[in-house]
């Protein structure tokens, strides 16, 4: 058996419920890649507990309230003077503690509905999916099933999963995640890494919940890294408004918070659909065609083996649509890391540019690749047919040129 076998079953070996735990731990004492992994699903575990505190709690207390309902009965007492009854429930209460713990997170709630409102339902999955509907275990989970409000949905290491709201907002979940869908507008990600887009023509805000910190948006696509080393959320699209006990937010596209123990702070980051690979994977349908247009660009523009060569082509076919997607691609992408791409796209813009973008065109001029501004400055030479700065120019003083140019355009 591979690696890819063997962490398909660290969740349930870590869950102690690997059918053949010996196997695993064989391949794990040898593989450091492994080992680690499970280093990871247990301090995922640790997190896990910490959250369930309250929920225990909880358990406690409806079974205390459980056994106050009943009416006294002297005849049912034992010869100790403590009633049968109460050994029974003190059992019970003891036993559902135990299961809230060693299972998982839940939501348990004080009576147990047997017909909760479905709140979405699985779209598609790349690997195992469990469900912990309300009042039952982890179940696996089948295509298109029903996620009943209060339910709890976990990935394992390896698989990736999307679901569909009823509010018409969508969910990608990355392996090794878990959310509790509260309703159809209202989630919590325990965590993991999620993606989400929230229904722009919902009557009700998409609010999602990590650790003590609130997420609400309309419209807006984001995602949210909840784990132990940098919680943060990244806002590809739109605006997300965050609260937090220590500050309220309001978040923008390319914008990152990073969900520090007492304070949120925003720090540019680049953020773009190339950083999450995994959620294209899953094929997600774009929300308009300008979005599909983002996604695909930035697809050929970080890919510098097969699909490099038809970015050219496929960009120069496009036109002057593709100048504002390439302009925002570069401008959120690493220059070092990035480099090929980006000149790409800084070349292929310089060609196609029209009147219209000359202002993107003037703004590149600042970069911090030479290379990018040079094609910038050649593609303002062609747009206007003048020379207002020299290659030479942009190359080596690029505020300068800008300037110039900004100037010159203005006065367009």
């Amino acid at each position: 058996m591979t690696c890819v076998d063997f962490r398909e079953r660290l969740v349930a070996y870590a869950d102690g419920e690997d059918s053949s735990p010996l196997e695993v731990e064989r391949h794990v004492a040898g593989c450091p890649s492994c080992a680690a992994e499970l280093e990871d699903l247990r301090r995922d575990a640790a997190l896990l507990d910490r959250a369930l505190a309250p929920v225990a709690e909880r358990a406690d207390a409806a079974a205390e309230r459980a056994i106050a309902s009943l009416p006294p009965d002297p005849a049912l007492r034992r010869p100790g003077g403590a009633p049968w009854w109460s050994v029974v429930f003190a059992a019970a209460a003891s036993f559902l503690l135990a299961v809230v713990l060693v299972k998982g997170p839940s939501v348990v709630p004080d009576a147990v509905t047997a017909s909760a409102p479905v709140a979405a339902r699985l779209r598609q999955a790349t690997g195992p999916l469990e469900l912990r509907a309300p009042g039952r275990g982890w179940e696996p989970m089948p295509t298109g099933a029903a996620i009943p409000a209060g339910s709890v949905i976990r990935t394992s290491a390896l698989s990736r999963a999307e679901i569909r709201l009823e509010s018409g907002a969508q969910l990608c979940l990355n392996g090794s995640t878990t959310v509790n869908v509260l309703d159809s507008a209202n989630c919590q990600v325990v965590l993991g890494e999620l993606w989400t887009r929230a229904a722009g023509t919902a009557s009700d805000t998409f609010v999602l919940t990590a650790g003590d910190t609130r997420f609400s948006s309309k419209g807006a696509e984001y995602v949210v890294y909840f784990n132990s080393v940098e919680p943060r959320l990244t806002a590809l699209a739109g605006e997300i408004s965050v609260q937090n006990p220590a500050q309220d937010s309001l978040v923008r596209a390319s914008e990152t918070i990073y969900l520090a123990t007492q304070v949120c702070r925003v720090d540019p980051e680049p953020a773009t659909m190339a950083q999450l690979s995994w959620v294209v994977d899953l094929g997600v349908e774009p929300s308009s065609p300008e979005e599909a247009l983002r996604r695909e660009i930035a697809v050929l523009l970080s890919d510098t083996g097969c699909a490099a060569g038809f970015a050219e082509p496929r960009l120069k076919e496009v036109g002057d649509r593709a100048v504002a997607p390439v302009v925002d691609w570069i401008r959120v992408n690493d220059a070092v890391q990035k480099s090929h791409g980006r000149r790409l796209g800084a070349r292929i813009i310089a060609d196609v540019a029209a009147r219209k973008d000359a202002a993107r065109l003037v703004e590149l001029l600042r970069d911090i690749d030479e290379v990018v501004r040079v094609e910038a400055n050649r593609g303002l030479i062609r747009i206007f047919g003048v020379e207002i700065a020299t290659e030479k120019a942009a190359r080596e003083n690029g505020e300068e040129a800008c300037g110039k140019w900004r100037g010159y355009v203005e006065k367009k």
